[in-house]
């Protein structure tokens, strides 16, 4: 028989062949060396690298790039190769258990971190404290409203009109005379205005036998009316809000109900970008100045939700729809401005202004609109004429007069009504012969006086000691004298009388036209004198002495639209997440088709009683669909379903002394008592909830995210921001590190004492023989892994 003929692989299948080089290639040590390498890098480059994974071809978060199947595959192939290696080259005996164990801990811990990763969720919700529940006569549901600072609700019966208003919250209420009887109640006050009195009912928390109502400017009802309630059958109560559902940190969802409806319905939008900016055109948005915006279209298909009630009249209004994501910005906001392409002739001019030592400020005029045409007190105006000719005579119309008479003396005489300088005292101009003094301090073309605009000249006047200031108009009857410290109105003084002729011409009248007349700017210097500068878009023009303008746009038939502004990325807040980003939703069907964009809400709220001014936003947006029907439509984040209700009991801000390195500081610890639903639907014992001390329910963990601090008109403490997080793994990973820390400390302090000990044996067995089997030198298999 040939060499050949007696190899392993003489005679094997070829699917044999195959699996001994695959278990020959699992088996590697190399293997495990490249494997270890590729995870460093690919942990590096994901942890301290994140541009890479922000990239717009990726657009993967942190934790998305770890659950990654790439990654994914590398651990898998790292514990199948430890493992092989282990099995095949390791002899499992006592001089190895070390090893096998250090391998054995790590495979567990890749086990156990690929459990807690790939089931990881993480996210958060608000838990309001109380809702108001009102029982009233002739109704047979009662109403209910979320107690918040200013809510307000209305309802109806036999007797009339009713009217609810929160009117104030008391979190840490003493009760007792000036809070002498120990402890503290949750306490609200609410507004009623009934059918044939207005009274505050009074409410407290867990102890409905002091609730009392009290009559503005007359006194408790007990003492006038000779009961507590004003309205015995109005019955109120304070009720737990429970919180069903949390929301997915780093996820986007769209909700929609039919207008009028009490709950979302959720459309998961798996796809949508984190960090780049998606947009089919560049005409969709405001860009800031200076910066470009790549193109890149997004069509992103939204299936319609599933109802999860089950009641055909609460199913997607959007469902016979098709719907859409065709855009998303990564920090924006709505902003209102105009454009061109209307069908009616509206000029309309944007322009910056800037004068020396006062800054620079933009300002969109409209030629044709009275209330737009002019602004900076009417020193700046916008007129639009359609010829050369019509320009001429603007420059050649006299200029803005003020009369000056003084009865007394018979003498009369008219200035041009230019503002002198208010900071130089010697501006005050003498009236000759006479103890009067003035100085014009401004101009205004276009003062709005109630219902009507006027032009005045305010004029600042001095007589002797006495100074006032007079607001000089173009009717006499307007003309008044204000007092120049509490600029109330005072007597006139008859001993002087002034009148103010409106030129046609203010100190920079914008004047735009067909061509040749394009854009220009018409100065009126000090004297009265006119020069005309002629504009280009987008180039500073120095029109006067310290005064510059800059046309940034001109707009013949100019249509006011909204769209969102993107924020230059030097302003953007690195921490914001989505908190800023705007989705732009098309929804179609047929011929018919609406876009609309979407500002991010943090909470899928259930009405606008929820929303806190700087901590929630509720802003869905309305569309009327082809057939009649409304439907809101909501871009929040998706929600999932609690293990059970969760409701706040009470929430608590504990303040105390400690030492801060070296310092004394006050250190707070955030409470929240939780209430947890029982399936029968009452509620079980309270669990605490604090800053590092997490509560658990359901396979959950619920940590202290963020409270309601006070504010204006709000004592706070009224919900509590519950985390919510999965720990699922976490014993696997602690069991790993333990079965791999013992291999090490077995290796490193066991091992040598095994193996002196069969040397010692060795040495004193008889010639020839080997102990217990084991050689005197160095393993015969070179990897046995005996590290």
């Amino acid at each position: 028989m040939s060499a050949a003929d007696s190899s392993p692989t003489a005679g094997a299948t070829p699917g044999a062949a195959t699996l001994r080089a695959l278990g020959g290639l699992l088996g590697s040590v190399w293997l495990g060396i490249v494997l270890l390498v590729l995870i460093l890098l690919y942990s590096s480059i994901g942890s301290a690298v994140p541009a890479v994974r922000q990239h717009w071809l990726l657009e993967k978060t942190e934790l998305e790039f770890f659950t990654w199947w790439p990654f994914t595959l590398l651990i898998g192939l790292l514990i199948l190769n430890m493992s092989v290696v282990t099995v095949r080259r390791i002899p499992l005996n006592a001089v190895h258990a070390g090893v096998w164990l250090i391998h054995g801990g790590i495979v567990v811990l890749a086990l156990g971190s690929v459990w807690y990763f790939g089931t990881k969720v993480e996210g958060d919700t608000p838990i309001f404290r109380r809702r108001l529940l009102i029982e009233m006569p002739g109704r047979a549901e009662p109403l209910t409203m979320l107690v918040r600072p200013g809510n307000r609700s209305a309802a109806e019966n036999e007797q009339g009109a009713y009217t609810f208003e929160i009117a104030d919250i008391q979190p840490e209420h003493r009760l007792g005379k000036g809070g002498h009887e120990p402890g503290q109640v949750y306490a609200v006050q609410v507004a009623v205005q009934a059918p044939d009195r207005r009274f505050i009912r009074r409410l407290f928390d867990g102890r409905p036998e002091l609730t009392a109502d009290v009559l503005p400017g007359e006194g408790p009802a007990g003492g006038v009316l000779g009961s507590p309630l004003a309205d015995p059958d109005l019955r109120m109560s304070l009720v737990h809000d429970p919180q069903t559902h949390f929301y997915v940190m780093d996820s986007s969802a769209l909700y929609t109900r039919p207008a009028g409806a009490d709950h979302w319905l959720e459309r998961p939008l798996r796809g949508l970008p984190h960090y780049h900016e998606r947009i089919a055109s560049r005409e969709d948005v405001w860009l800031p100045a200076g910066e470009a915006l790549p193109l890149r279209p997004i069509d992103l298909v939204v299936p319609p939700a599933d109802d999860p009630r089950g009641d055909p009249a609460a199913a997607d209004p959007l469902g016979d729809y098709e719907v859409r994501i065709t855009g998303y910005l990564r920090y924006a906001f709505l902003r209102e401005g105009w454009v061109g392409g209307g069908e009616r002739p509206y000029p309309v001019c944007e322009v910056t202004l800037r004068v020396d030592g006062r800054g620079s400020r933009d300002f969109a005029l409209a030629a044709f609109d009275p209330q737009a045409r002019s602004a900076e007190g009417g020193q700046l105006v916008f007129e639009w004429v359609e010829s050369e000719a019509e320009l001429e005579g603007l420059m050649a119309a006299p200029p803005a007069v003020l009369t000056i008479r003084v009865p007394q003396s018979g003498l009369s005489l008219e200035v041009p009504a230019v503002p002198a300088d208010p900071g130089n005292p010697e501006s005050f101009t003498p009236v000759d012969g006479t103890d009067y003094a003035y100085r014009i301090r401004n101009v205004i073309e276009n003062l709005v006086l109630r219902d009507r605009a006027l032009a005045v000249a305010i004029v600042d006047v001095r007589a002797g000691e006495r100074s006032f200031t007079r607001m000089v108009s173009a009717t006499t009857e307007d003309t008044r004298d204000l007092d120049p410290d509490s600029h109330e109105v005072i007597e006139t003084d008859p001993g002087i009388e002034m009148a103010y002729r409106p030129g046609v011409l203010a100190r920079i009248t914008l004047v735009g036209g067909p061509q040749p007349v394009g854009l220009n700017a018409l100065y009126r210097g000090d004297g009265g004198e006119v020069t005309r500068h002629r504009l280009d878009i987008g180039r500073p023009a120095v029109v006067g002495a310290g005064v510059a303008l800059t046309p940034r746009a001109l707009h013949r038939h100019a249509v006011r639209v909204s769209r969102p502004a993107v924020v230059p990325r030097w302003q953007r807040d690195r921490d914001a997440r989505r908190q800023f980003s705007m989705i732009r939703v098309e929804v179609s069907r047929g011929n018919w088709s609406e876009s609309q964009w979407l500002a991010y809400n943090h909470y899928a709220l259930p009405s606008e009683q929820y929303e806190l001014a700087g901590r929630t936003r509720y802003q869905p947006v309305v569309i009327l669909l082809p057939d009649g029907r409304t439907v809101e439509l909501l871009y929040s984040r998706e929600r999932r379903r609690l293990p059970a209700a969760v409701a706040l009991e009470s929430f608590a801000l504990q303040t105390f002394q400690g030492g801060l390195i070296g310092a004394t500081g006050n250190v707070r610890d955030y409470i929240s008592r939780l209430r947890f639903a029982h399936q029968d639907g009452t509620w079980g014992e309270p669990v605490q909830m604090s800053s590092n001390r997490p509560a658990s329910h359901g396979g959950l963990s619920f940590f202290q995210s963020s409270w309601d601090p006070p504010g204006p008109g709000s004592a706070g403490l009224n919900f509590t921001g519950a985390g919510v997080g999965s720990r699922h793994g976490v014993g696997v990973q602690l069991a790993g590190c333990c079965i791999a820390v013992s291999g090490m400390v077995y290796a490193f302090y066991v091992k040598p004492i095994v193996l002196l000990r069969r040397r010692r044996r060795g040495n004193e067995s008889p010639a020839g023989t080997a102990g217990d089997g084991v050689a005197d030198g160095p393993p015969s298999n070179p990897g046995n892994g005996d590290e």
